[in-house]
């Protein structure tokens, strides 16, 4: 059988009968008119199923009085009830063509939520007698039409559908729809591999928790990743905002997750003297930097006794509070949050990270990578806090550069959540991946708990600090070999993406300043003037003469590397090549095949070497255009998307020609960011050619060592017999 899929996947394939159903409606309110029939559509076949199972009855055939006779059997096992004939699959067959479609929805929600005593106002986050849908009766009702349709046409086993169904839908959505609202309310859906981290990290602590609380429990992702690893455990969570923690509620009851609870309140403000000291395990993701009113405290709330407050327009620290009030003397928190809260040096967030540590309670911090979230890139951390350790030490950890890549998005594999938790357990100093800060160390930073004042930075982005020796292949000591080769490669990744943000951001700065100018205006405005190489039909070109003769196949990462075999010429096709061409330093040279793109910038004078006509040679303008700058150009997607496009439609081949590159529109911007850019640029690429160099280097070094291994091996096996 093969991998069954996750809702998310499905959702992104149904995406084309989504958006037609949701027209020109707003991204970001429609989404939760997917949530909720979505949900319609799983109740359904939770019911379906169950009679199906326990009866063997098809609930769907049936009519509502025989229905009727199984309504207390199904709530007291699933706690809510839905009437046969109000079953999704029967709407979705017999009343699709209704007019009054949008009516018959609402009064079914309404009978659904008065069945149950956890549905409670679930269905309310929508209205479908609202305008939002439609002005018209029957526009509304074909607008829902539509939506049930597509959700219709999913087809899986309720059971079958991986991890967090809902939240698998609500991370698509944060994603695919208007992510800037998520973000300006702080809304990060938590995906699974940084849930299983902390799960991990919190796995070091405490073995078998039996209460768990998230105060911030969104869509309730850090539980349901949590209760696959125990399902025994007794779930809390706080959620504000309402349809938020109408979809936590909506997965809990899905999993028939008997010990839960959910609040729908705002967790700073929240107040319950039975929480005080009461939980084994905290996972918590809270909002990133919102704001918050320290003015509406309850005075009798104990959480904020003696303490020092963050002020109104940032709440990243007021969320550690609830945290350490409702953690038990044995218990641990792991808390996923923004590294900002740990460097900033106003007068009252230094004065907490002062309280907190005097008060011993910060154990480890995890610098983690960025772009792991849906809807947000910046890098985030994650914060273990107890209250009995038995030292006064905190450890740094930088895993900033150990992550894979899925698609645009990061993630931490199994084996970088292992690597990562290895460093936690060791709980050492190395020097490069972590850190064990003395109290004296803190204070000395003026409790600043920044990752480079424990490590610093050049550690992060220089290769060479994870110069890695062989090793015999029967010394187990050093089992995390392989994962230092793949922070090898992390690095450059790393870079690369930064990189890439650097040049995003360079547009928007220019955005206003910005003019597209045509690489072939050979007028007295011109600032790009091309010609070709010379064809070897016009040279007196052999493997044995005195000038070399360089074809693309020469080119490669931004240098020329003629061999050995590389055509040559006699002095008078130098002469005619130099009258021809006029190669000077700073020129560009510019090769386009059937599938890469080669470009050198002239760097030294080339007197005794010829180019061939495949290859253009760019002069532009020194004093408006960046050579490096126009090389990124060239080089970038931007340039292979206007290659592929109409604009080719007029080449004899796939390959760009003179006429063709003519065309180019070249975006230009102030000449002291095109430097900025062109130096960028040219470092990354010195990067990439040292790491892939070492790291080929290594493996290779690891090959011969296998082979040896496997030879000492044969031999031994020779001998035996």
């Amino acid at each position: 059988m093969g991998r069954k899929p996750t809702i998310k996947t499905i959702i992104k394939n149904l995406d084309e009968d989504i958006k037609e159903a949701q027209g020109v409606l707003d991204d970001w309110t429609f989404k939760d008119y997917v949530f909720v029939f979505l949900f319609y559509r799983f109740l359904s076949d939770n019911i379906i199923k169950y009679v199906k199972n326990t009866l063997n009855k098809d609930y769907i055939k049936m009519s509502n009085v025989e229905g009727e006779k199984y309504k207390k059997d199904i709530i007291e096992n699933l706690k809510y009830y839905i009437q046969p004939s109000e079953l999704f699959q029967n709407i979705a067959k017999t009343q699709v063509d209704s007019p009054y479609l949008y009516g018959a929805i609402n009064t079914i929600f309404r009978r659904i939520e008065k069945s149950s005593d956890v549905l409670n106002n679930t269905f309310k986050i929508i209205n479908t007698d609202s305008n939002f849908l439609g002005l018209e009766e029957e526009e509304r009702s074909e607008r829902i039409a539509k939506l049930l349709r597509a959700i219709e046409k999913i087809r899986f086993d309720i059971e079958d559908v991986e991890n967090d169904t809902l939240g698998d839908v609500y991370e698509y959505f944060l994603g695919k729809y208007n992510p800037k609202q998520g973000h300006k309310t702080g809304t990060f859906y938590t995906p699974t591999s940084l849930a299983e981290l902390a799960i991990n990290i919190s796995k070091l602590y405490v073995k078998q928790p039996k209460n768990l609380l998230d105060p911030t429990c969104g869509t309730g992702s850090l539980l349901i990743n949590y209760l696959k690893h125990n399902k025994d455990i007794s779930v809390h969570g706080i959620e504000r905002t309402i349809d938020t923690y109408c979809i936590c509620n909506m997965n809990m009851l899905l999993r028939r997750i008997k010990k839960y609870n959910i609040i729908n309140n705002d967790t700073l403000l929240y107040y319950n003297e039975e929480w005080e000291n009461k939980f084994d395990l905290i996972l918590a993701n809270p909002p990133f930097n919102i704001k918050w009113k320290s003015s509406l405290i309850d005075k009798e709330d104990k959480k904020y006794t003696n303490v020092p407050l963050p002020n109104d327009n940032t709440a990243d620290w007021a969320f550690i509070y609830p945290i350490i009030y409702s953690l038990n003397e044995n218990g641990v928190a792991v808390v996923i949050d923004t590294p900002n809260m740990l460097s900033r040096t106003n007068q009252v967030e230094t004065s907490i990270r002062k309280y907190l540590v005097e008060q011993n309670l910060i154990d480890t911090i995890i610098y983690l990578p960025d772009n792991l979230f849906a809807n947000v890139s910046k890098e985030v951390c994650m914060m273990v806090i107890r209250k009995n350790k038995d030292n006064n030490n905190i450890l740094f950890v930088n895993a900033e550069n150990i992550f894979s890549q899925d698609g645009k998005k990061n993630i931490l594999r199994d084996s970088d959540i292992d690597l990562i938790t290895s460093y936690v357990k060791l709980r050492k100093t190395d020097g490069k991946m972590s850190h064990l800060a003395t109290l004296e160390e803190i204070v000395r930073n003026n409790y600043s708990l920044e990752l480079k004042k424990y490590i610093p930075y050049e550690h992060k982005i220089e290769a060479k600090e994870y110069d890695i020796k062989p090793i015999d292949i029967s010394d187990e000591t050093d089992n995390l070999y392989h994962e230092k080769i793949d922070i090898q490669r992390h690095y450059f990744l790393k870079d690369l993406r930064e990189f890439t943000y650097f040049i995003e951001d360079m547009k928007l700065l220019c955005k206003t300043n910005i003019q597209y100018v045509k690489a072939g205006r050979m007028k007295d405005d011109s600032i790009i003037r091309i010609a070709n190489g010379v064809r070897k039909s016009k040279l007196n070109v052999s493997k044995t003469g005195e000038y070399l003769y360089i074809s693309a196949a020469e080119m490669e990462n931004g240098r020329i590397y003629p061999n050995k075999k590389t055509d040559r010429m006699d002095k008078k096709s130098l002469e005619f090549i130099k009258k021809e061409t006029n190669i000077e330093i700073g020129d560009i040279l510019f090769a386009v095949g059937e599938h890469d793109i080669k470009t050198v910038v002239i760097e030294e004078p080339y007197n005794n070497i010829g180019f061939n006509e495949n290859i253009y040679i760019i002069k532009y303008d020194r004093n408006v255009i960046d050579p490096y700058y126009l090389r990124n150009i060239l080089e970038s997607d931007y340039f292979r998307t206007w290659a592929n496009n109409d604009n080719m439609a007029n080449a004899k081949s796939k390959k760009v020609n003179l006429t063709t590159f003519k065309e180019l529109p070249i975006p230009i911007i102030p000449f002291d960011k095109q430097k900025e850019i062109g130096e960028a640029f040219k470092k990354l690429e010195e990067y990439h050619i040292n790491i892939i160099r070492k790291i080929y280097c290594e493996l290779n070094s690891q090959n011969s060592l296998f082979r040896n291994g496997i030879s000492r091996i044969g031999w031994i096996l020779k001998d035996d017999k």
